[in-house]
């Protein structure tokens, strides 16, 4: 996650921090976003969590939390430049 361009400040205030993974922990995602539908899901999370993701939510100048959460996941699924 060394490119990544979430706020690296606020993930490692909250004890997030980058997976480093060999290429078969990498999630296998479609060549084409469109061929990629999306499906709601629903969380269950501390509330200190939904006040940590709102600020964040606001950094990013995102309007909404899922669209946050679909960030951070697909940050996450990227390949990562530290393996």
């Amino acid at each position: 996650m060394g490119s990544s361009s979430l706020p690296a400040s606020l993930l490692h205030e909250n004890g997030i921090r980058p997976i480093v993974g060999t290429p078969s922990h990498q999630p296998v995602l479609p060549d084409d976003p469109s061929d990629d539908p999306y499906v709601r899901v629903t969380l269950e999370l501390r509330q200190s969590t939904l006040v940590w993701l709102d600020g964040l939510r606001e950094e990013m100048g995102l309007r909404s939390r899922g669209a946050l959460v679909s960030r951070l996941l697909d940050e996450l699924a990227q390949p990562s430049s530290d393996a």
